[in-house]
């Protein structure tokens, strides 16, 4: 297992929260620590966030044969989940030892799938060019401080005319500084729970994968659909309250709860979306 190297696409910061909060997020979102995608109102979030995943994999025309790298694995939900549906071979690669500890303990139930896991920062892997099909970025390149470099570094290690999918929340709109200022507890909370995002806009990220040598460049706003996820977590957090905060810092949770009401906010008052971005 390869060490993390000093120079990091994800600041320690990040790192921190990501650590900090991920007994929390499982606790409340599950095995999938990411939006869901959701066909209808009816559908659970573990549904939703499965139809994400495979909304993603449709995208990069994932099929047993493809080789698939998923960078910012998390606790390896969705490497697990397209190894097991599509059968094909994924490496995870993740910079946190506490997400990867809990993916490989999920690995281990689910021997038959053909994933690898790695403790590497996606800009220093020593993983060999041209070693994918497919590359996925499920909200993680939106705490990227660099996401040229991570392009370009993703570009080498796809083959020519493979492809690259994103799905994350971009800037659509600057909130006003006199709003911003009433929410300075709840900004507070965001950064606690998810570190320091380098959110831009969607727009901006077009040029950036043509720089990459990306040719093709599509972009799909999914907002509509993924805004629900909100709503189910602010309501379990609230209906299950007092056992959270008995397994958890009630602060911490406290902290959880004010940053997905705000971004519910920020989703709903048309300041963000949320896009899934394909690239050959």
């Amino acid at each position: 297992m390869a060490a993390v190297s000093k120079v990091a696409s994800v600041t320690q910061e990040n790192l921190h929260a990501m650590d900090r909060v991920t007994a929390l997020y499982q606790d409340v979102m599950g095995e999938d620590l990411h939006w869901g995608l959701f066909a209808d109102t009816t559908d659970t979030l573990h549904a939703a966030q499965k139809c994400l995943i495979d909304h993603i994999a449709e995208s990069g025309g994932v099929n047993a044969a493809t080789r698939v790298l998923d960078i910012g694995c998390g606790v390896g939900g969705t490497a697990l989940h397209l190894a097991r549906r599509y059968g094909c071979p994924v490496v995870g690669i993740t910079n946190s030892a506490v997400g990867l500890e809990i993916a490989e303990r999920r690995l281990r139930n689910c021997a038959e799938a053909r994933v690898e896991l790695r403790l590497e920062d996606a800009l220093n892997t020593n993983l060999p060019d041209q070693a994918f099909d497919v590359a996925v970025c499920i909200e993680s390149i939106s705490m990227i401080p660099d996401p040229n470099a991570l392009l370009r570094k993703i570009r080498r290690l796809v083959r020519p005319g493979g492809r690259l999918v994103i799905a994350d929340s971009f800037v659509h709109r600057m909130m006003p500084a006199g709003e911003l200022a009433q929410h300075a507890q709840e900004i507070k909370a965001l950064r606690l729970i998810f570190g320091v995002g380098t959110y831009s806009k969607l727009e901006d990220y077009v040029p950036l994968l043509h720089g990459a040598e990306f040719k093709e460049v599509s972009c799909l706003d999914v907002t509509s659909q993924v805004l629900p996820t909100a709503d189910h977590v602010v309501s379990k957090m609230e209906r299950d309250w007092s056992a959270l905060s008995s397994r958890h810092d009630p602060q911490l949770v406290q902290a959880f709860l004010q940053s997905w009401t705000f971004g519910r906010r920020v989703f709903a008052g048309g300041f963000s979306n949320y896009s899934i971005v394909r690239a050959v």
